[in-house]
């Protein structure tokens, strides 16, 4: 079995970083893969002039593929754009300013090819990297193997750049729906909703960049992606889950909608919120993290 893997890339703002990506994904140890390049730079801008003579140097290789910029459209129409022009039968979603080590898609294929089962994500270890170059720390999913779809619904137990993707099962469940964040969650959610199964390589594969810069996905909207993605768990997908998990879930999603609603100045609902969490969970940890949140956040509206 060689099944054939597709590496999509969406890139904005980014050639500095690009033609990084490009090469880890091209110089993989699995040799049947195809990597493509999104654009989405505004068309004719100095980003896009940049990114395309980047793209040129690569041209060459039968396996790269370049999406031209059709206009700044978001993170998730790219990443569609890109799963729309993917041949393989899995495919990685990788960010333009990440790294994947060069036996990353070799390793998870290993797992997809020895199980006896589809695998809807192999996911894999990843460094995450600071803005001074140095690993902070080790991120690794954690989740209940007996019930992926249950895990992550309460967190994301997976990440873009790590995760190699089932490509049916990417197109059966529409693609990346566009949120104002936490659109890889939605989208891991949608998959595991689809076919819940999920094992990871239980090693570092990836090097994640947490620098700050542009971005595909603007994060500048994080907090109401926060709140529109408990919305849609709460409408789409709690009937799947027991009243214990339901209550768990719940739980999970209040902490983020608590420091969202505060991040967003909203704070008689964010107080209400946390009142009536801390009267279900007095105890838990995660009660004062949200309350430096919310103290973060009262300073930084004084200072301005």
């Amino acid at each position: 079995m060689n099944s054939k893997v597709s590496i999509v890339i969406p890139t904005y703002k980014r050639p500095v970083f690009l033609k990084r990506a490009i090469e880890c994904a091209l110089t993989q140890t699995y040799s049947n893969i195809e990597v493509i390049v999104v654009s989405d730079n505004d068309v004719g801008s100095e980003a896009e002039i940049q990114t395309l003579q980047i793209a040129e140097c690569f041209l060459a290789d039968s396996r790269f593929i370049y999406l031209s910029a059709i206009g700044n459209q978001g993170g998730c129409f790219a990443r569609n754009r890109g799963l729309k022009a993917a041949t393989g039968e899995y495919v990685n979603f990788l960010d333009d300013d990440d790294v994947i080590y060069k036996n990353k898609i070799e390793m998870q294929m290993k797992i997809v090819e020895q199980a006896d089962y589809p695998i809807a994500v192999v996911g894999c270890k990843a460094n995450i990297i600071n803005s001074e170059g140095e690993t902070y720390r080790v991120e690794e999913p954690k989740y209940d193997p007996d019930n992926i779809l249950f895990s992550q619904l309460k967190r994301n137990i997976s990440t873009t750049t790590l995760s190699l993707i089932n490509t049916r099962v990417c197109k059966v469940v529409g693609g990346w729906e566009p949120i104002d964040s936490s659109q890889e969650h939605l989208f891991l959610i949608k998959i595991f909703n689809e076919l819940p199964t999920f094992q990871y390589v239980n090693k570092v594969l990836a090097e994640i960049d947490q620098h700050d810069g542009a971005r595909v996905s603007n994060n500048s909207r994080k907090p109401l992606g926060t709140l529109k993605l408990t919305e849609i768990i709460e409408k789409r997908y709690v009937m799947r889950l027991t009243p214990k998990q339901h209550r768990q879930v719940e739980s999970a999603r209040d902490s983020l909608d608590t420091q969202a609603l505060f991040l967003l100045d909203k704070r008689r609902l964010a107080g209400k919120k946390f009142i009536h969490r801390l009267i279900r969970n007095p105890f838990q940890l995660e009660n004062l993290r949200i309350l430096r949140t919310a103290l973060q956040t009262c300073r930084t509206r004084r200072l301005n």
